[in-house]
């Protein structure tokens, strides 16, 4: 499935060079709401689910995607207001998650006693992807997230971050320029070296919608 993974100009000049993306930490996400998709009226279930995180985070992070690059408000928020790039990834269906987003924070019967299994080593990592990592607001709908569960690898630590490599499941094939972006085409061709298949193209603003799409003017990326 193709998904779309917003960055700074520069990072995204170095992930393609490196060949790599960025993890991000499961304690470090930008909603507040992260990790209390459940409703957790009990003092004991909120503490479990504090505890859960903080024992995850040890060793696993997350990569969020979106299946849109069209939306100006991602290259907003994501892209440093246009002047960063979009890189298209085609993903191995089986390693991501979509994130589901609802008004209504879900009641689950028994958390703590679910939520205990896990600390014991009983319940499934999908259980927890798919009802506490993946549940968030309605309003952050936009973004069409889908979200990788990555374990944490120690030999692509660096400068305190975590990497994953692209791989079979991770095959970059598109570079989106944002339409404020000045990085150069050769500068990107340079980056992008001997990796084959992938599509570079320029963005700017729709002239009779509120979306991005693509410059077809070649005077203006070069």
């Amino acid at each position: 499935m193709q998904l779309y993974y917003f960055t700074g100009a520069d990072y995204a000049l170095s992930n393609i060079a490196l060949r790599r993306v960025k993890v991000s930490s499961l304690d470090r996400l930008n909603d507040p709401f992260e990790w209390l998709g459940p409703a957790c009226e009990q003092r004991s279930d909120r503490a479990a689910l504090r505890d859960l995180k903080k024992k995850m985070a040890e060793k696993n992070g997350l990569i969020c995607f979106s299946e849109d690059w069209t939306n100006p408000v991602h290259w907003s928020h994501y892209a440093d207001q246009h002047r960063g790039i979009a890189l298209g990834f085609e993903v191995d269906p089986t390693i991501v998650e979509k994130v589901h987003y609802e008004n209504v924070r879900t009641v689950i019967e028994n958390l703590g006693t679910v939520l205990g299994s896990f600390k014991d080593g009983n319940a499934s990592h999908d259980w927890i992807v798919k009802e506490v990592i993946c549940r968030k607001f309605k309003h952050w709908e936009y973004e069409q997230e889908w979200r990788a569960f990555v374990t944490l690898d120690p030999t692509t630590l660096d400068n305190g971050n975590y990497f994953l490599d692209f791989n079979g499941q991770l095959r970059l094939n598109k570079v989106l320029v944002g339409a404020n972006c000045t990085i150069t085409k050769a500068t990107l061709q340079r980056a992008i070296g001997e990796l084959a298949g992938i599509e570079l193209k320029k963005m700017r603003l729709a002239f009779n919608t509120f979306n991005i799409c693509e410059q077809k003017d070649p005077t203006r990326f070069s």
